[in-house]
């Protein structure tokens, strides 16, 4: 029914279930602004009955009320600064674009979709953390759209689902990769490596395409997984950007070195066996060490022991030498990095390596420098691990 409802003012009676401090807010702001008092608001009017019915409405109104969920809170707030720079994000990164959920917070099961605003959101949050009181909006956006561009290089299977190639529920269901846990521990990753690796931050990240992302994987059990469900409380978040920093070389604070077991205590970068050693074969003689750091200088020392000069050959296809003749020549732009044995050791030949890498990225360099050696990698030296 349309009409207008006409009501003497001066006997009617209110009684204000619902919205006691935005009618005092309204009153403070007319008496400050006298103006306001022309516009107009909707409001609901419900007959009064009795006291025990006012009650009852206004614990319905409070015990019943539906939150929207923090993808719709994200989508439609233009006065936070990172809403505004997530949601140009999720437009200018390819792998973003078409693949967000801007309604849920969780997505449902048959979705299409891979991610959902909340988590690039947090993500963010994580990544432009020493930003945001200083950069503008377009620094910020320019940032994360870089960052996240360079981590989809890393992570190929969101570009397969990007492409049709493979099915974002599928994803989902066998993998943690774009799960928010994930985004956010790997945002503050970037966050860290931005500031510590200026001008080889991409390169650290390629580290990403080695990590086994598969839900099946054990690593990710206790870590983000629990009793196979994964979860993204405090303890682990804090926990999956521990292992992921772990796997990708880089140094742990003590929280994220407590939140993981088998450290060796030298900064949490190398990775150490469950009873603290590692073994390895070296031209017929069994060796153990505590951590792959020692391991691959040892072995570096030997190999160019057979063969000096062998050493200065490796590079692994990437911007900067895993190997060089001095701590400066290993991190370009970044010198800062060698200035401690957590970042590179010297080899008994006078040449500097690269120590702060990944497990994945060490064994690449033993079998680098067996090759260069013109040693048989696997048989001349055999990691046992």
């Amino acid at each position: 029914m349309l009409g207008t409802l006409e009501m003497d003012f001066e006997d009617a009676n209110f009684v204000i279930n619902d919205g006691q401090h935005r009618c005092a807010a309204i009153a403070a702001a007319i008496k400050e602004n006298p103006a306001l008092a022309d516009e107009s608001i909707s409001v609901l009017l419900f007959p009064y009955e009795s006291r025990s019915r006012v009650q009852q409405m206004f614990s319905d109104l409070n015990r019943f009320v539906v939150k929207t969920s923090k993808s719709l809170d994200i989508l439609y707030d233009k006065r936070d600064p990172m809403s505004l720079v997530t949601l140009e994000v999720c437009d200018k990164v390819s792998v973003f674009h078409d693949q967000v959920d801007k309604d849920a917070v969780s997505l449902p099961v048959r979705s299409r979709m891979l991610f959902s605003l909340s988590s690039i959101y947090d993500a963010n949050t994580e990544l432009l953390r020493g930003m945001m009181d200083t950069a503008s909006h377009h620094e910020m956006v320019t940032t994360a759209v870089e960052f996240w561009t360079a981590v989809s290089k890393a992570i190929p299977a969101w570009g397969k689902v990007k492409a049709g190639e493979w099915n974002a529920m599928d994803l989902r269901q066998g993998s943690i990769s774009s799960h928010s846990v994930v985004l956010r521990a790997i945002g503050g990753i970037g966050g860290e490596i931005m500031r510590e690796y200026r001008d080889d931050w991409k390169g650290k990240l390629l580290d990403l395409a080695t990590v086994n992302w598969n839900k099946s994987n054990r690593d990710w059990e206790n870590i983000c997984i629990v009793a196979g469900s994964v979860i993204s409380n405090r303890q682990a978040r804090l926990a999956t950007k521990a292992y992921l920093k772990k796997h990708m070389g880089l140094s742990l604070t003590d929280p994220e070195r407590r939140c993981l077991p088998g450290s060796d205590g030298d900064g949490g970068s190398a990775l150490v066996g469950a009873n603290g050693q590692k073994h390895y074969v070296l031209f017929g003689k069994p060796h153990a060490g505590e951590s792959l750091r020692d391991i691959l200088v040892h072995i570096l020392d030997e190999l160019h022991n057979t063969k000096p000069g062998c050493l200065e050959h490796i590079r692994g296809g990437r911007s900067r030498p895993y190997v060089a003749r001095t701590r400066e020549a290993l991190f370009p732009g970044s010198p800062h990095l060698g200035e401690n044995d957590n970042h590179s050791r010297k080899l008994a030949c006078g040449l500097y390596v690269d120590v702060n890498n990944s497990e994945g990225s060490i064994k690449n360099i033993i079998e680098q420098a067996c090759e260069a050696a013109g040693v048989q990698f696997g048989k001349d030296v055999a990691l046992q691990f």
